[in-house]
């Protein structure tokens, strides 16, 4: 608005600047040269405005404009030039062109100008420069004067409403912009980018409401914890892209086959957590099957993993903590059961219940009578340790087998390099940096574990899992046709 009506300024005093010239240059000089010098300050202003001096730039806009009238008509043409009525005009200036919170600022100016009016209303030029002109000329000149008056009325008022209706809206896109950012900031807050579900900071604060919830009206809660079975293989085998399309169908699973009122997230990597409200243990775990056997379906038609499931319902004062604290560890029951299952803790009392023993699969023999013989001892092992307890003696018992666990496959590790070397196996560089890598990995969590800084579950699951399961069925299985070859030479 300032630019505006400097603009419109500038092009007035110039106006009368030709008007007086066309009058008598020498006559009005003085005239001349105070417009010519209000015109100038236009400029300045125009120039501060576009340096961001705004407030600096409005108040010299009014003084730019309404100073030369009132000096013009005071001085040399009086109240019969008519310029008194512009200065009511300008009284209008300081309240739409000065933004300030400095409210005395626009109403001093404002007051000044008013001043300005009574002052030269009714009174005579103290150097009438008019004397000679025809009384027609000084009726124009008047009359001009009223009707520019009503004129830049209309056009500042009307002008006014333009840019008040205009800053609504820009306003209003600008609410509607910002609304737009802060809803995609809380998505990115509480949301998984990759499946689109809640992420681990949503669910606890969830959990944490649905917690004070049940407290509060005594009402039943539960909980079930899953992630993909060997899900690294899909990474390892098919690509990261693959694994995050497995992670996808995952989520789409859970999502699809939960209740409208049950809470789906993705805690991390490949583990999911489903917030079951108003749900007891029952419940959970048909709910926590149906999802299992949901995946298994899908694993027939499409490039998806089995789960394995926690379930738990919690307890009466239990916190957050302590409620997901026994849903972990029936998810590492589940795992360390065999896979593809369901284990459920019933109270905090009682471990996790795994749900199946890990038998010997006919697929894991290769041939060599000693590999066979160890492979089974390693297992026989395990599958006694993870039937152990993990409190009191039992723990102990536990522990004690783990080292015995670790001995037999050093043993068995150095065995099996003998052997495939004697074969001449072709990958047995990379098979001895496997063995090397998950030995130096158990034996740090047994220590951990020792130093009371990791669970000794973790480290059962890890044997079990990874060691004796999962290197057998991923990778011994790998140099079994070699070795039946090479036994034959």
């Amino acid at each position: 608005m300032t630019d505006i009506a400097a603009l419109v300024g500038f092009v007035a005093l110039l106006a009368y600047v030709f008007i007086y010239m066309a009058l008598g240059a020498a006559t009005f000089l003085p005239s001349i040269l105070i417009d010519a010098t209000g015109a100038l300050a236009l400029v300045l202003v125009l120039a501060l405005n576009r340096s961001k001096r705004n407030l600096p730039a409005s108040i010299l806009l009014n003084f730019s404009i309404s100073l030369p009238i009132f000096l013009n008509e005071k001085l040399f043409f009086g109240p019969a030039s008519g310029y008194h009525y512009i200065l009511i005009l300008c009284v209008l200036l300081p309240t739409i062109t000065i933004a300030t919170r400095k409210w005395w600022i626009p109403f001093g100016i404002a007051l000044m100008d008013v001043a300005f009016f009574f002052l030269n209303f009714k009174t005579p030029p103290l150097i009438d420069l008019t004397s000679h002109l025809p009384h027609v000329a000084l009726s124009g000149m008047s009359d001009t004067s009223q009707l520019f008056t009503i004129v830049g009325a209309v056009f500042t008022v009307s002008f006014y409403q333009f840019a008040l209706t205009h800053s609504e809206s820009d306003l209003e896109a600008k609410s509607v912009v910002l609304r737009e950012s802060l809803e995609e900031v809380h998505r990115l807050a509480n949301q998984d980018n990759l499946t689109g579900l809640m992420n681990r900071r949503h669910l606890e604060a969830r959990g944490q409401l649905e917690i004070e919830r049940a407290r509060r009206y005594g009402l039943r809660f539960s909980g079930i914890m899953f992630d993909l079975d060997r899900f690294k293989d899909v990474n390892d085998h098919f690509g990261h892209e693959e694994g995050d399309r497995v992670l996808q169908r995952a989520s789409a699973i859970a999502t699809l086959h939960v209740r409208s009122s049950d809470l789906v997230g993705r805690w991390g990597g490949d583990e999911f957590l489903v917030l079951l409200p108003q749900t007891d243990l029952d419940g959970a775990t048909v709910s926590a099957e149906n999802l299992r056997k949901a995946m298994n379906d899908v694993q027939e038609r499409e490039r998806m993993t089995t789960g394995s499931f926690g379930v738990a319902e919690w307890l009466p004062e239990e916190s957050f903590a302590a409620f997901f604290g026994r849903l972990d560890g029936a998810l590492y029951s589940a795992k360390y059961g065999g896979r593809n299952h369901v284990a459920f803790s019933e109270d905090g009392s009682r471990k996790p219940r795994p749900v199946a023993h890990i038998d010997w699969n006919g697929a894991w023999d290769s041939g060599d009578p000693m590999i066979d013989r160890q492979h089974r001892r390693l297992l026989d092992i395990a599958n006694e340790i993870v039937s152990l307890s993990l409190t009191g003696t039992q723990r102990e018992q536990a522990l004690g087998l783990l080292e015995e666990l670790l001995r037999e496959i050093r043993e068995h590790f150095d065995y099996e390099e003998s052997v495939l070397e004697h074969v001449h196996y072709s990958g047995i560089d990379e098979h001895r940096r496997l063995h090397r890598l998950l030995l130096n990995r158990a034996l740090e969590l047994r220590g951990s574990v020792l130093r009371g800084e990791s669970q000794t579950i973790a480290v059962f699951v890890f044997v079990l899992d990874v060691i004796v399961v999962g290197h057998i069925q991923d990778e011994d299985t790998g140099y079994f046709d070699e070795l039946r070859d090479g036994k034959k030479k």
